[in-house]
């Protein structure tokens, strides 16, 4: 089975970002990218659960656990959930989508939860850290 850092760089490429645009991303440098890509260098938990929501795999597709890229939530039983109606009705504006317009949109929000996640870090961080100055 392929290493975490050949399905890194595979991952990457598909997505048409260079090292340094994924590096940017995640705010890390384009050495740690090459270093997670020739495996001579581990990303932490935290990156690779992040690297994993931002290409959409699981991490035991990443470890080389799996071949299977789909995250394990989204192989389990569907179930509805509030925001689909939502979807649903965003869809439903552009009903001819071909497959690339598809696949475009699916990038663009993944893009656009990985900007909410991050923020969603930056502000804990800095909860925690206010919270750290109280004490």
């Amino acid at each position: 089975m392929p290493s975490f850092g050949e399905r890194l760089a595979e991952l990457r490429k598909e997505k048409g970002l260079s090292q340094q645009e994924l590096a940017k991303l995640f705010e890390l440098s384009k050495s740690a990218i090459a270093m997670y890509e020739t495996d001579r260098r581990e990303p932490s938990n935290e990156s690779l659960n992040e690297l994993a929501i931002f290409f959409n795999v699981s991490t035991d597709y990443f470890l080389g656990r799996t071949d299977q890229r789909t995250p394990i939530d989204q192989l389990s039983t569907h179930t509805s959930s509030p925001t689909e109606p939502f979807l649903n009705d965003l869809l439903k504006k552009v009903p001819d989508l071909t497959d690339e317009e598809k696949e475009s949109l699916e990038e663009h929000m993944q893009f656009a939860i990985k900007i909410i996640e991050k923020e969603r870090l930056r502000r804990r961080a800095a909860a925690q850290k206010k919270d750290g100055d109280v004490l």
